[in-house]
């Protein structure tokens, strides 16, 4: 059973995967990695009604892209997305106490959620534009949950904290989005049907009814007591105890990310 310890923590998510490069601006967060996407779109998948699972397959198809609901989480990293979306983040400065909407002008995630949400809704829209809301949506609902993309402006989200781990010279961002997990997501489908498995029913109950802007700040939390815990203001080398410490809570947000899309993807897409 994959561990669903509350309160350690780190990171989300693993290994570049090797199908389209991602889209980076020099300085800004980088995405999820692509595995860590597909781990949480693979969870939604198993959270969705019948209908409502046939209805994602149709519209993932109507893009003729990709196979599976999961491989399409990637395409919001693809520079043609990009081109749409670029800020996949909310900054906000060291020694707020929450993200609020001042936080997030015109260019920032949790307003693209909401539009593309709104988009996908419309039935009346047609299927490729459909499907092009959909992989936003279940996109940023995983990038809302990795807690360097909720995190200060004054390090870019970690981008600028520069560390030391197994692999040589990194940044704190980087090793969140990817080292950590890289080994457990090699086989992504096999990683989220493993930790969906060790989602109970009181998971779904404490992780429902609650806002992108409520997301943020649980993940906000996440960097305010353990992303920094230990470090100084750059330069160190991470040892096993901090991967070791942090890996339940990246697990958890990976759940929680899943379980989230999921449940909202039910009802958007489901039968009144």
């Amino acid at each position: 059973m994959v561990s669903d310890r509350a309160d350690p923590m780190i990171p989300l998510l693993l290994l570049l995967s090797v199908i389209v490069a991602p889209v980076h601006e020099p300085g800004a967060p980088l995405p999820w990695s692509f595995a860590g996407h597909r781990v949480v779109c693979e969870i939604a998948f198993q959270e969705l009604d019948t209908d409502v699972r046939a209805e994602v397959l149709r519209l993932t198809r109507a893009f003729n892209e990709y196979r599976t609901f999961a491989e399409s989480c990637v395409w919001a990293d693809t520079r043609e997305a990009k081109d749409v979306y670029n800020s996949h983040w909310v900054n906000t400065q060291a020694g707020d106490d929450e993200i609020t909407m001042a936080d997030c002008p015109a260019d920032c995630i949790i307003r693209y959620l909401e539009t593309e949400t709104v988009r996908l809704a419309d039935g009346t829209g047609g299927d490729a534009d459909r499907a092009r809301s959909l992989m936003f949506v279940a996109h940023f609902v995983g990038d809302i949950h990795q807690p360097l993309h909720i995190a200060y402006a004054s390090d870019r989200g970690g981008n600028t904290h520069e560390i030391t781990n197994a692999s040589g010279s990194a940044n704190l961002h980087s090793v969140w989005d990817g080292f950590f997990i890289r080994d457990r997501a090699r086989d992504w489908r096999q990683y989220g049907q493993a930790l969906h498995d060790d989602v109970h029913a009181i998971d779904r109950t404490l992780w429902a009814d609650a806002s992108a802007l409520a997301w943020a700040n649980e993940t906000f939390r996440i960097v305010e007591d353990y992303v920094y815990e230990g470090l100084g203001s750059g330069g160190e080398r991470l040892g096993s105890t901090y991967e070791v410490a942090n890996l339940p809570t990246i697990e958890r947000q990976l759940k929680k990310a899943g379980v989230r899309l999921g449940a909202m993807l039910n009802e958007l897409l489901g039968t009144p």
